[in-house]
């Protein structure tokens, strides 16, 4: 199973005899947070939908292995828009994103958590090692979802959209488990 943590991530099981890889989109809410006078939109990952996914695939392959890629921290940094009058150089904010960052991690920690009470082995694997691995360490941007529905092409229909990047991220680190772990399917 390969796991593309964060709210527009996904789910992907390659189950040995299946006509088609199992895909789900991660499953996430909307909540509403802010104050009456502003309120904001904030989508969160729904960790009861999670467990009863992840509990699903458990019950159809009991010796399931995941592969979930790592959050890990990475600097953000944003334009304020505007040169210094002093050095004449862009200015820049360090740390800004911290939340959204925040959240994805947190989108991580759940989701380990639950393969842990669920009794599923798992590994976390880097997003530039499983791609090094997939896209046979060519440097040059490859398109994921290209790639994905070439090697799996009953999950084609499932992979062509724009925003089906985190189906095809997860179908990949599927694939790299397999490779990885020898599977005879």
């Amino acid at each position: 199973m390969g796991i593309d943590p964060g709210v527009t991530g996904a789910i992907v099981a390659l189950i040995e005899g299946a006509p088609m890889p199992a895909i789900f989109d991660m499953p996430v809410d909307t909540i509403v947070t802010g104050t009456k006078i502003k309120p904001t939109r904030k989508t969160v990952l729904n960790a009861g939908k999670l467990r009863y996914i992840l509990a699903q695939l458990q019950r159809e392959s009991p010796d399931i292995y995941a592969v979930v890629e790592l959050t890990a921290m990475r600097p953000a940094i944003k334009h304020t828009g505007h040169d210094c009058p002093i050095c004449k150089q862009p200015h820049v904010i360090v740390g800004a994103g911290m939340a959204s960052t925040g959240s994805f991690m947190r989108a991580g920690g759940m989701i380990c958590g639950i393969l842990v009470g669920l009794g599923i082995a798992y590994e976390e694997v880097a997003s530039n090692v499983w791609t090094a691995e997939v896209f046979h360490g060519r440097s040059e941007k490859l398109d994921h979802r290209q790639l994905a529905a070439a090697l799996y092409p009953a999950a084609a229909g499932h992979l062509a959209r724009v925003k089906d990047d985190g189906r095809a991220d997860a179908l990949l680190i599927a694939d790299y488990a397999k490779r990885r772990h020898h599977a005879p399917f």
